[in-house]
Order: C-alpha cells, then sequence, then structure tokens
C-alpha cells in the first residue's frame, strides 16, 4: 500500500510539473527575450619572466588544462611562463 502511494503521488508531482512548464515557459520565454543582460568579464594575466643564467628553464611541464603558456628561452637566454583566467563577474 506504501509502494502505491509514492508512485501515486510521483505523477501527480510529473504532471503538476509538466503543465507548469509548458504554461509558465511560455510567458516566460517572451519576457526573457525581451530583458536587457550584462556579463562582465574579469579578465588575470600573471605573467613572469627571467633568463636562464638567474633561473634554469623547467624540465617539469605546466598543468594540464588552458590558461599557461611556457615560452622557451630565446638567444638572449630569456624565456618567460604566463598564466590567464577569465571569470564572469
Amino acid at each position: 500500500m506504501f509502494r502505491h502511494s509514492i508512485a501515486a503521488g510521483g505523477a501527480a508531482v510529473r504532471l503538476a510539473l509538466a503543465a507548469a512548464l509548458t504554461t509558465g515557459g511560455v510567458a516566460g520565454s517572451a519576457e526573457a527575450a525581451s530583458m536587457k543582460r550584462t556579463i562582465t568579464m574579469v579578465a588575470v594575466e600573471a605573467k613572469g619572466g627571467t633568463t636562464v643564467d638567474k633561473e634554469p628553464f623547467p624540465s617539469a611541464a605546466l598543468p594540464e588544462g588552458k590558461g599557461y603558456g611556457l615560452e622557451a628561452p630565446n638567444a638572449e637566454g630569456r624565456w618567460e611562463v604566463s598564466t590567464y583566467r577569465w571569470e564572469p563577474n
């Protein structure tokens, strides 16, 4: 008996949810389309550089993923590392 009442209650919840989404979704989408939205992004770039005589070029790889850059030493022995971070504010 308990199992039956849970199943019946679940069906009622699904039916109410479907009705709310179909009737409220139509009016809500028209309202949402007319709204103006602004998304502000914060960009941070941490960058550093040195020469191989002051600090050797790292032999270990940078962490996996995007947002890191490592430039090999140039003719003068200068190398740079940088990281980038983008966040919605």
